[in-house]
């Protein structure tokens, strides 16, 4: 799907640096979104229910999404 986006990315919109920031982004982001998962790997033997191990899924997300922000304010 990435792939793909990037390729309508540039049709739409024919600039060569913005496609390239965003498939950076992409690169960067993907990774970054991976931390939702995290707290449903420790949850058995935290003995969490469903909704604290999304909440603090959610929560690393938001985390995750200031991390994603910073990264890319240095590339």
């Amino acid at each position: 799907a990435s792939i793909i986006a990037i390729a309508f990315s540039y049709l739409e919109h024919k600039n060569t640096e913005n496609t390239i920031i965003f498939a950076k982004s992409i690169l960067v982001g993907v990774p970054v979104s991976y931390v939702f998962f995290l707290p449903f790997f420790f949850a058995k033997n935290l003995n969490m229910n469903f909704w604290l191990i999304y909440l603090i899924g959610l929560t690393l997300l938001v985390i995750g999404f200031f991390v994603h922000k910073y990264i890319m304010s240095l590339i």
